[in-house]
């Protein structure tokens, strides 16, 4: 079993980390479920944070250097204003926020004509269509378009984890 939680990526100031911890890491539910069917899930909570605890606002700098080595190299979740979703190994950020991802999917929504046909072709106005993906590689997201970013980690690697 694991969990899953989102932070929306602030776009205002303040270090990629900061945002990162800046709301709430207990969000459960996804508007759209296309999103929610893609396994594994994930969480956002660093480790120097038990599980329940408040999160705080702000970080140190020094803390927030530590958060962000502690996620290099993991795969991480991008979603994007124009509603992709970038999955891929995460590598490195800038002062704008860029995120840089090492073998990279793109995964995008179907378009409305896309939906419309299958409605059709179906007789029915409720069908779900699937994602379309491709491998990108080497991938710079720029930080002013993230909406929302997911750190992969499984249950069993929050419970062992050693809280301070």
């Amino acid at each position: 079993m694991t969990t899953r939680a989102s932070v929306p990526a602030q776009r205002q100031g303040g270090s990629l980390a900061a945002s990162l911890l800046a709301h709430s890491p207990n969000l459960q539910n996804t508007s759209d479920s296309s999103l929610a069917r893609l396994q594994p899930q994930y969480s956002l909570r660093p480790p120097s944070l038990a599980f329940g605890a408040p999160v705080r606002h702000a970080m140190e700098k020094d803390e927030a250097r530590l958060y962000l080595s502690s996620i290099l190299n993991k795969n991480l979740r991008v979603l994007t204003t124009d509603g992709r979703l970038f999955w891929g190994s995460f590598k490195c950020t800038d002062p704008d926020k860029n995120i840089v991802l090492a073998s990279t999917y793109e995964y995008r929504q179907p378009s409305s004509k896309q939906r419309s046909e299958a409605a059709e072709k179906a007789g029915n106005k409720n069908v779900t269509l699937d994602m379309t993906s491709r491998y990108l590689g080497l991938v710079v997201v720029p930080g002013e378009h993230i909406v929302r970013i997911e750190v992969e980690e499984f249950a069993s690697q929050q419970r062992n984890q050693i809280f301070i």
